[in-house]
């Protein structure tokens, strides 16, 4: 019988301090407002989905998205990394 092998993971405890500190974490931190209002409003209109309709943002880190959405009148529900 083959015995299992433990992965253990390799990213430090306090990964996320490096991430977010550097052009990653700067690009996320600064994207101009009026982009994300110009995004949210383009899938709204290309999906056709009406106010109240349930969002799921997956993986919306600082959830500018989800944020505007909500402005927009949807119900919104989203995960983080």
């Amino acid at each position: 019988m083959m015995q299992k092998k433990q992965i253990k993971p390799k990213a430090k405890k306090d990964w996320w301090k490096i991430f977010f500190n550097n052009t990653a974490g700067q690009v996320m931190f600064s994207m101009p407002q009026e982009r994300t209002r110009q995004e949210v409003q383009t899938i709204l209109k290309e999906t056709k989905l009406p106010k109240g309709s349930k969002i799921l943002d997956l993986g919306c880190g600082v959830g500018r998205h989800s944020l505007e959405f909500a402005k927009q009148g949807m119900r919104v529900v989203g995960q983080y990394e």
